[in-house]
C-alpha cells in the first residue's frame, strides 16, 4: 500500500514534467471513474446517449400504446364471449317461444313455458354485464365507440354493438298468449340475424386489434435489443481507455529523450511503501 510520495520522486516527477508539460495537462486529464476519454470521444458518447434517450422514449411511447391496446383487447375478446352467451340464450327463447305457438297446451305446461321464457329473457341483462371490462363494455345499451391508436400513429376504431334486449328489439317478447308467442318468435329470428352481424362487427374489431397489438410488442422488443441494449455498449469504457492510452504512447515519444535524460532512481522514489 502507498502511503507516502517521496520527495526525490516528486523533483524527478517535477524535472520531468518541466521539459514534456504532460502531468496535469489535457493529456492525463481522466474524466468521471477514472475514464480517459478525448474531446472526439465525449462528443460521440454525448451523441450516443441523446440516441439512447429517444430510443427509451420510443419504447415508453410503445409500452404506453401496448397498454391501451392490450385493455382494448381483452374487453372486445370479454365482448365476443359475452355475445356467444346472449346468442344461445336467444336460440333457447325462439325454441321456447315455438312451443309456446301452439293453441292446444295445457294451462300447467304453458304456465311453465312462461316462466322458463322470463327466466331466459332475464338473463340477458347479466350477460351483457359481463362484457364489462375496467369502465369498457362494447356490447351494452347505448355503449360509445372506441378509438385507440397504434404504434404507427393509425386510428383503430372499435365500433360498439349493443346486445341488450333493448338493442336486439326483444326487451318485451312473451309467450302468454299463442299469438305473442308467434310475435315472439319473430322478433327473435329477427334478433339472431341482428345478433350475428354485430358479432361479426365485434370479431373485425378484435383481429386488428389483436395485429396492432402484436406490432407493439414486437416494436417495443425490437427497440430494447436493438435501440438501447447496443448502444449501451459495456466495453464502451474499455475502448475509450485503450484508445487514450495509446494517444499517451504517441505523445509521450516525442519526449523520449527527454525521459531518458531523468535520473532512473527519481522515478524509482517516486512513491515509497509503507512500513
Amino acid at each position: 500500500m502507498v502511503s507516502l510520495i517521496s520527495d526525490l520522486g516528486l523533483i524527478g516527477l517535477t524535472t520531468l514534467n518541466s521539459g514534456t508539460g504532460v502531468v496535469g495537462g489535457d493529456l492525463l486529464r481522466a474524466d468521471s471513474a477514472l475514464n480517459f476519454v478525448s474531446e472526439s470521444n465525449k462528443t460521440k458518447l454525448r451523441g450516443d446517449f441523446v440516441t439512447v434517450e429517444i430510443s427509451l422514449a420510443n419504447v415508453a411511447g410503445f409500452k404506453t400504446t401496448k397498454m391501451s391496446l392490450t385493455v382494448a383487447d381483452t374487453a372486445v375478446a370479454a365482448a365476443i364471449e359475452a355475445a356467444k352467451g346472449i346468442r344461445d340464450t336467444v336460440v333457447e327463447l325462439a325454441a321456447v317461444a315455438i312451443q309456446a305457438e301452439a293453441e292446444n297446451i295445457d294451462t300447467d305446461v304453458r304456465n311453465e313455458m312462461i316462466v322458463r321464457f322470463e327466466t331466459l329473457r332475464d338473463r340477458l341483462a347479466g350477460q351483457v354485464d359481463q362484457a364489462t371490462v375496467g369502465n369498457a363494455n362494447f356490447i351494452a345499451e347505448n355503449a360509445p365507440d372506441a378509438n385507440i391508436q397504434d404504434v404507427e400513429n393509425k386510428t383503430i376504431r372499435i365500433e360498439a354493438q349493443d346486445l341488450s334486449a333493448q338493442g336486439l328489439g326483444i326487451s318485451h317478447v312473451k309467450v302468454t298468449l299463442a299469438s305473442e308467442a308467434t310475435a315472439s318468435h319473430i322478433l327473435l329470428k329477427q334478433a339472431l340475424t341482428t345478433l350475428a352481424t354485430r358479432l361479426d362487427g365485434l370479431e373485425s374489431s378484435a383481429t386488428e386489434v389483436s395485429t396492432a397489438l402484436d406490432a407493439a410488442s414486437r416494436l417495443t422488443h425490437l427497440h430494447v435489443e436493438k435501440a438501447v441494449k447496443d448502444l449501451i455498449d459495456p466495453d464502451i469504457t474499455l475502448v475509450n481507455a485503450e484508445l487514450r492510452a495509446l494517444d499517451i504512447r504517441q505523445r509521450l515519444g516525442e519526449h523520449a529523450l527527454a525521459i531518458a535524460n531523468v535520473n532512473g532512481f527519481s522515478f524509482v522514489g517516486l512513491v515509497r511503501p509503507s512500513q
